[in-house]
C-alpha cells in the first residue's frame, strides 16, 4: 500500500520530509497513489485525508506543520 508507505515515510524519513517541504508534488509523485489520494495529501486538508482512510490523529500528526522550511536532509551514510 503506497499511501501507508508515504505516511510512514513522512513520519520518520528526514530526507523525504525535507523533499516534501521543498517540492510536495514531486515527492508525492514517487508513490503510486490514486488521483484522489494525491489530491488529499497535497491539500493537507484533514477531512480529505480522513476520506482516504487516514485516521484523524495520524493526519494531524503527519500534516501538522510541525516540520518547517528549516528541516534539511540528514545524511547517515558517508
Amino acid at each position: 500500500m503506497e499511501l501507508e508507505k508515504l505516511i510512514s515515510d513522512l513520519q520518520g524519513n528526514p530526507n523525504l520530509i525535507a523533499d516534501f517541504i521543498l517540492d510536495p508534488e514531486a515527492t508525492v509523485d514517487r508513490y503510486d497513489l490514486s488521483a484522489h489520494q494525491r489530491k488529499a495529501i497535497l491539500s493537507g486538508d484533514l477531512d480529505s485525508l480522513v476520506s482516504i482512510g487516514i485516521s484523524n490523529n495520524l493526519a494531524v500528526g503527519v500534516m501538522s506543520g510541525a516540520h518547517t522550511p528549516y528541516c534539511r536532509p540528514v545524511r547517515t551514510r558517508p
